[in-house]
């Protein structure tokens, strides 16, 4: 039927549209699941395994120890389970937002007689090397958890602190007392579609860069996404049976700050 309207409106022939997504799928395992299934008309799952491992080693290095204008972001789940933060700042601007480049430092938190099971690797070794922090008794010390954030927004001259209004309302508003500003961060698929599909396309070109950080890898390995019937794509803590909160709170941080950049720009944090 000649050009969709969405690659006439950017006035781009049909052939060379199609041409750049297919391009853009061949590299990508989750832009190739949503070409199939939008310009091929095939039938596939509406999961999908976000991150490569290529593509996580390839942004291994060096990070500074102290960040500048950086952005926070804590991702809480049950009490018994797992909550994470997350330190982001860019290291250079590039050519704009899409080519900026950008360190991250985390910090996860679990409970010692809570979900996860000591006695099993991973997390024996990750006890051992003191990689992840270990509340005392049946549920995360949220306190401890404030604690960093404060310690990091401080240290690291930080601008905002993205949080999930669900669950961290009460540490949100602690926060705000402390005078740190904070963001709301919904998580649906309206929200979480374009700083996904952006800071997945940063990590696949190497611009997210981590410090061979064993935990953020493994939940990196672990992340499956969720493609809603309007292709907005969400993780899905359900299916990603491992852990995801590290790289969770890395796309609310990724995504604040997208919003700090351009808050004129599509994407609506509240």
């Amino acid at each position: 039927d000649g050009v969709p309207d969405y690659a006439e409106g950017m006035g781009m022939p049909f052939i060379s549209f199609l041409r750049e997504r297919a391009e853009e799928a061949a590299l990508d395992e989750t832009m190739m699941n949503s070409f199939m299934r939008y310009h091929m008309n095939r039938e596939v799952s509406s999961l999908e395994r976000a991150i490569q491992d290529r593509w996580w080693t390839g942004c291994a290095g060096p990070v500074r120890e102290i960040f500048s204008e950086s952005v926070l972001a804590v991702d809480i789940g049950h009490s018994d389970d797992w909550a994470a933060v997350c330190c982001l700042s860019k290291v250079d601007d590039g050519e704009g937002f899409d080519s900026a480049r950008f360190e991250f430092k985390m910090r996860c938190f679990t409970a010692a007689d809570g979900a996860t099971d000591f006695t099993q690797q991973p997390f024996r070794s990750w006890l051992r090397d003191g990689k992840i922090e270990v509340c005392d008794g049946d549920s995360v010390d949220y306190s401890a958890v404030q604690s960093l954030i404060e310690k990091w927004y401080w240290e690291h001259s930080g601008m905002m602190v993205g949080y999930d209004p669900w669950h961290a309302a009460q540490m949100s508003q602690q926060l705000l007392e402390q005078g740190i500003q904070v963001a709301p961060f919904h998580q649906r698929p309206g929200t979480w579609d374009e700083p996904l599909t952006h800071m997945l396309r940063a990590i696949r070109q190497g611009r997210i860069v981590h410090d061979h950080d064993d935990v953020a890898g493994w939940q990196a390995g672990n992340l499956i996404l969720r493609i809603d019937r309007d292709g907005k794509k969400v993780p899905d803590k359900q299916e990603s049976h491992k852990k995801i909160d590290g790289i969770v709170s890395l796309g609310i941080a990724y995504g604040t700050y997208m919003f700090l950049e351009n808050p004129g720009g599509l994407l609506v944090l509240e």
